[in-house]
């Protein structure tokens, strides 16, 4: 049946009208997008006939190159608006492999068949009625056209132009060796990114590192082609030599390779705009109407700093990057998008204020303005390593206000910054919130799904972590890793496999813990992942801590000192000296810890922070025996912190240090009960425990051994847990168990085994003897 000579089609109980391009079912108007709709006409006019997937493209997408991922999603989008269940009604049959057939009989606005009507008798009479529906038809179509400028957006996509070609450009790995030629090939596929942004007929997929760094391009391309997540994989190849910049393209679809070329220029940009052009020839892109792209320079000399720079920010290496930048804006003081580069690398060498100061004039600059969403995040993200959280959130508020109004595909990304954001405030009820909404949001976005969940589950992971929910956090980190491993992001797969291992540091599975670290330290040393590296280092120095393996403590921090001259992050600076005042306090190493303490006074961004810094403090004085400083510290804690758990613990030991028993018994009850009611680590209330069933021994046994069983169940380090509950033991004559604990301590305690341990036990075992002794006797 030929639509184009039918004002209405009827099938089944629905109704074409071809002029007002509407479906209606009975007195339904059904939501049916432009590119539906000619879907629809097109199997309707062939019904009861196969149609083969590249004529349904040829028509509807005018012969676009799509997916079969975009056709079938299409097929599926018009299958659910039709009610087509295949169970009460099939419509549209697929047939796999050839195409579709519509099942439907199909009739003209009368419902009669065009077969049905004589042709020789009723021809003048059929081609009047043809030329009338033409005139309908031109008529309608023109007022409905001038209806629809001036009638209200409607909440959906209406899909009026065909679905954007999804694209991604590779750098061609076998020809990035050696390391100055690969400036080229990275930094070029940024430009052309940047110029492919600008054509609305072209979606740009940005492959992560991992995928860009794979060992072979040639099939990777093949990979993204052949799965449906890109539609086209241009692989991008550049030399030089004499010179000269030498090229060579490879387009490539799922059908294999559409086409390649080989350009020359002395001028990089020259280059790359030659393959731009091509390209879009290659891809049928019409660039008639393309504005200006305003953000990039014309300037050949400019571009070129541009391209190494981005070279440079791609291998991580900020300070080159740096230059590069310096020098592009240097020579075109308008070059927008080299500004807004400079500014992240700024960021990420850790001078946040420079980049503060270059968003906040990008944000001034008309001719920047298709920037500004970028901007504001980057903002949001400065301010956030510069410390200044409640600016960074309300920068990341307003960024997601944007993003909505826009309509934009990123909103999900920006609630997961603004839950990691929070979550470092310690405001933990907005980070949940905003976390949970990025993960329904992703739902919508399915192309952004593995990826964008395992970022959202890593970041939840995290939060269950700090609200001592580890049993989630646990589950939601395995969530991250599967996901994680699904995009194929290897480098954020060990993001998650990291945060599992501190889990398990938490929870006290110190050889589960130590393997995942390990395996993961291998991993991040063959991607040169520096600050992932110095993470992890951190973590094992404190599993070694806990262990009592003191010797490899200092090992480990002597790999994370070297590992730190190659970044500027000043988060691990600061956990670096975290950990090392804690070392140098336990090995009674005092003159080391004053000068440590004076690096990170100051440098908290959040409570939390704030309180460990306090307690490393208060812990040096106390074993120095500083009373004078330890009051001062303990007077100048912030009134909010003041009644921790953890400040009512070192009152205690203050306390008792005084020989005011009752005084410590009180105040480690306090600690006691705050670290039972609020969100506390597990290790805190270990510690507490520990502290308190230490100290009530001589006083109150039964009480002792209670919250020595309390601390058995939290799956305790070895040291000094079976100290206290061999104590126990002994003071109720159980000497025969407070002896088998203390051999079982000697075995697991590493370095904390101490001379007075040593007696401990011989004492034990001196009244075991005894009282065999005793008992012989009697019998």
């Amino acid at each position: 049946m030929n639509t184009s000579t039918h004002t209405k089609i009827h099938f089944l109980d629905y109704q074409i009208d071809v002029t007002r391009r509407s479906v209606r079912r009975g007195d339904q108007i059904l939501a049916i997008t432009n590119l539906g709709f000619e879907v629809l006409c097109f199997l309707a006019e062939h019904a009861g006939e196969l149609v083969t997937r590249d004529q349904l493209v040829c028509h509807a997408w005018k012969n676009k190159i799509i997916t079969d991922a975009t056709l079938y999603k299409q097929i599926q989008r018009l299958r659910k608006q039709l009610g087509d269940t295949g169970e009460t009604r099939n419509i549209i049959q697929t047939l796999h492999g050839q195409g579709f057939i519509f099942l439907p009989e199909v009739t003209d606005g009368v419902n009669v068949s065009l077969n049905e009507t004589p042709l020789k008798t009723n021809y003048l009479k059929n081609l009047m009625m043809l030329m009338g529906a033409a005139v309908l038809f031109y008529t309608v179509l023109s007022f409905t056209r001038n209806e629809e400028q001036n009638a209200p957006v409607m909440n959906m996509n209406m899909d009026a132009v065909a679905e954007p070609l999804i694209l991604s450009v590779l750098p061609d790995r076998s020809q990035l060796e050696p390391e100055e030629q690969s400036w080229m090939a990275y930094g070029g596929m940024h430009y052309l990114i940047d110029k492919f942004q600008n054509n609305i007929a072209v979606k740009i997929n940005k492959l992560s590192k991992t995928q860009l760094t794979a060992t072979d391009t040639e099939k990777n391309a093949i990979k993204l082609t052949h799965n449906r997540t890109i539609d086209v994989a241009l692989v991008l190849q550049v030399t030089e030599q004499n010179n000269q910049f030498l090229s060579k393209v490879i387009l490539r679809n799922t059908e294999g390779i559409i086409a390649n070329e080989s350009f020359s220029s002395v001028a990089i940009k020259e280059l790359l705009d030659q393959i731009y052009l091509w390209t879009n020839s290659q891809l049928k892109l019409d660039n008639s109407n393309l504005p200006d792209n305003s953000l990039i320079s014309e300037n050949r000399y400019a571009v070129e700093n541009f391209i190494r720079g981005m070279s440079a920010q791609f291998a991580g290496n900020a300070a080159q990057a740096i230059k590069y930048f310096e020098l592009a804006t240097e020579v075109d003081d308008q070059f927008w998008k080299a500004w807004y580069e400079l500014s992240i690398a700024y960021r990420k060498q850790g001078e946040h204020s420079k980049s503060i100061a270059i968003l906040s004039t990008l944000e001034q600059a008309d001719e920047a303005r298709p920037l500004h969403l970028g901007v504001q995040n980057a903002k949001a993200v400065a301010l956030w390593r510069l410390g200044e959280h409640r600016e960074a959130l309300a920068a990341i508020d307003n960024t997601i206000k944007i993003a909505e109004a826009e309509n934009t595909q990123i909103v999900h990304i920006l609630l997961t910054n603004k839950s990691i954001i929070a979550t470092e405030m310690g405001d933990l009820a907005i980070a949940e919130k905003a976390i949970k909404r990025s993960i329904e949001l992703i739902g919508a976005f399915p192309e952004h799904k593995p990826r964008s969940l395992g970022s959202a589950y890593n970041t939840l992971a995290g939060i269950n972590q700090i609200n001592n929910d580890l049993e989630s956090a646990q589950i939601n980190a395995e969530k991250a890793i599967d996901y994680f491993m699904l995009a194929n992001e290897h480098r954020y797969e060990l993001t998650s496999k990291s945060r599992l291992a501190s889990i398990h540091l938490e929870l006290g599975n110190h050889k589960i813990a130590k393997h995942m670290i390990n395996r993961v330290l291998t991993e991040q040393q063959k991607l040169a992942d520096i600050s992932g590296q110095i993470s992890n280092q951190i973590k094992l120095a404190h599993l070694f801590i806990k262990t009592g393996e003191f010797s490899v403590v200092l090992q480990t921090l002597d790999k994370i000192a070297v590992l730190l001259n190659e970044t500027s992050n000043k988060y691990l600076q600061n956990q670096f000296l975290a950990i090392q005042i804690q070392y140098h306090i336990l090995m009674n190493e005092e003159h080391h810890v004053p000068n440590l303490l004076n690096q990170l006074k100051g440098k908290h961004i959040n409570d939390e922070q704030l309180l460990n810094f306090s307690l490393l403090e208060l812990e040096y004085y106390y074993n120095k025996q500083a009373w004078s400083a330890f009051d001062q510290s303990l007077n100048s804690i912030k009134q909010e912190l003041t009644n921790h758990p953890m400040i009512n613990f070192w009152r205690s030991q203050y306390a008792a240090a005084h020989q005011n028993q009752a005084k410590a018994v009180s105040a480690m009850q306090n600690a006691f009960d705050d670290s039972g009611e609020s969100i506390t680590k597990r290790q805190t209330r270990i510690k507490i425990l520990n502290a308190f069933s230490h100290m009530i021994i001589n006083s109150d046994i039964t009480k002792a051994k209670n919250l020595n069983d309390q601390c058995e169940g939290l799956n305790p380090p070895p040291y000094p847990f079976l100290k206290i509950k061999a104590m126990i033991n002994a003071s109720t004559n159980h000497y025969f168990e407070a002896a088998s604990l203390m051999q079982e301590l000697k075995m697991k305690a590493g370095d904390y085994w101490s001379a007075d341990d040593q007696l401990m036990l011989e004492e034990f075992q001196h009244q075991l003897n005894t009282n065999s002794t005793e008992i012989s006797r009697t019998h």
